[in-house]
């Protein structure tokens, strides 16, 4: 495993990486029960605000597009939230098309970190393993690719959080990194 790559099982909301990423739906609407759910409810709402606001300005969310919100509070230790619309998987569309779509979705949320070079630390839900309806061990495999294929030396700590013991362990067997 790199290591600068923990694997943890837990909830995204509770991390405290710099940043966390929260898959959301096009309209940035909170979903109970979801990640998106757990992060608005966590952040409050100022974070619901500038989602809609975001939203009212330039339209909803198209695929792997991203709106960063920066938390200012500083008894806080997470300092962004990376909001991505990821894609849903289409059962009738190529595997081809869904890994790509799903893997830009991860390389996505690296390359805002980086153009915002303050960014050095980041935790990621298997994203579109839940309502989005990805297989799980597709979703991990993805995001380790992109981990491998890419040089990230320059983030101190990614943290891949699995939801459940359960999750990780439909994973374990085929975690290389």
């Amino acid at each position: 495993m790199s290591k600068n790559v923990k694997i943890i099982i837990g909830n995204i909301e509770e991390q405290t990486t710099q940043t966390i990423v929260n898959p959301t739906n096009e309209s940035m609407l909170w979903e109970d029960k979801t990640c998106n759910g757990l992060i608005m409810k966590k952040y409050g709402n100022d974070l619901v605000t500038k989602c809609q606001d975001f939203v009212t300005k330039n339209g909803s969310l198209k695929m792997n597009d991203i709106f960063v919100y920066e938390i200012n509070d500083s008894k806080i230790e997470t300092k962004f939230v990376l909001n991505i619309y990821p894609p849903f998987w289409q059962p009738a569309v190529s595997s081809y098309e869904n890994i790509e779509n799903l893997y830009d979705c991860y390389y996505n949320c690296f390359k805002s970190c980086i153009e915002n070079n303050r960014i050095d630390s980041i935790s990621f839900p298997l994203i579109g393993s839940g309502t989005f309806g990805f297989p799980i061990q597709a979703s991990y495999k993805l995001l380790e690719n992109v981990i491998r294929d890419n040089n990230y030396s320059m983030f101190k700590e990614i943290r891949i959080v699995f939801w459940t013991r359960e999750q990780f362990e439909l994973c374990n067997k085929i975690i290389e990194i």
